[in-house]
């Protein structure tokens, strides 16, 4: 489980530097190079939502964590691949990390690894916390010999140092790597490393073996589980919680089109454009401001809603659940 994570921490450090890379390789201007890192954001925090339905319906945790895992993988590959060295010399382009060094083949890889990465990202983000919690839970009932306990103790407790060390190393060490190809291709060979790993080991592992009571045949007839009342509630809060991943998302997405059209306001009357190739030059403290204003709005707005908001009182069923009849009966 560790070694997910702490690739996905390495990962989300070279991502961080993908508006450095824009503008100094590919020569982008401040504006176009947001725009695409917003679009980027703006994706992987949609596809949650369809994630967490394949997690829900036919997949499960742990098969949206290999098929994540897998694309996180290859998409990390291409991010390395698609920087000019790498690849120079079978395209016939020049290997200097500059915008006439990339080619074609280079801009689909780009283009290509980070959809893939979008979709790794939110793959993680639905189940990883999900599988961790559940493996925990199974671990904590079966392990009752208080020598297994003592055993697992420290390979716990080693792995959670290890999350709290590897961001700080990350943090330190790639920022001072130089070479675009190898800040790109060290998260990528821990990503590709990691996934098998992480595989292997939840094979291996008892507590994450998942044993049916049924054939075969009932399998098939039965492709939705039985599930307790109170899993019932929970899925329905995880549904109206849906819309606001989804307008999170969206909102990332359109700031690029807000960017653009902020621009196009600004420049009226002969004025220049708030949003200029370098920060020096731009006028972000107006557009920042211009944002200070909306959101000042919309906290007036939301506080009105919330005050005018007719919430539904729980009956005193509700709070205290399900008795055992009605259990019974549901499993009946």
């Amino acid at each position: 489980m560790e070694v997910l994570i702490w690739a996905d921490i390495l990962a989300v450090y070279a991502m961080w530097m993908m508006m450095t890379y824009l503008t100094k390789v590919w020569k982008l201007n401040f504006t176009h190079a947001a725009a695409m890192v917003n679009i980027f954001i703006g994706s992987a925090t949609i596809m949650p939502i369809g994630m967490s339905y394949l997690a829900e319906t036919c997949l499960g945790n742990f098969g949206v964590l290999c098929l994540s895992s897998v694309s996180y993988s290859i998409g990390l590959s291409f991010l390395a691949m698609s920087t000019p060295p790498i690849l120079s010399k079978a395209t016939g382009t020049c290997s200097a990390y500059e915008a006439a060094c990339i080619g074609h083949v280079q801009a689909i890889l780009f283009y290509a690894a980070l959809a893939l990465i979008a979709v790794g990202l939110s793959g993680h983000v639905t189940s990883l916390g999900a599988f961790f919690t559940g493996q925990m839970a199974i671990q904590k009932e079966e392990d009752e010999d208080a020598l297994e306990r003592r055993t697992r103790t420290p390979c716990i407790c080693l792995g959670v140092f290890a999350v709290v060390l590897v961001p700080i190393i990350g943090g330190i060490a790639l920022p001072y790597i130089k070479p675009w190809s190898v800040r790109f291709g060290i998260p990528a060979i821990c990503s590709v490393v990691a996934t098998p790993v992480f595989e292997w080991v939840m094979r291996l592992d008892k507590a994450a073996t998942i044993l049916s009571s049924q054939n075969l045949e009932e399998q098939e007839m039965n492709k939705w589980r039985l599930c307790r009342v109170t899993e019932v509630e929970e899925t329905k809060i995880t549904i109206r919680m849906i819309p606001i991943t989804g307008v999170l998302g969206a909102g990332i997405m359109g700031s690029a089109l807000s960017v653009y059209i902020t621009g196009k306001v600004s420049e009226r009357g002969g004025r220049r454009n708030w949003f200029q190739d370098t920060l020096n030059k731009s006028r972000l403290d107006n557009y920042y401001w211009t944002l200070a204003v909306l959101s000042s709005i919309n906290l007036v707005l939301y506080a009105l809603v919330a005050i005018c908001y007719a919430y539904r009182e729980s009956t005193a069923e509700e709070q205290e659940g399900p008795n055992e009849e009605s259990a019974n009966a549901l499993q009946r």
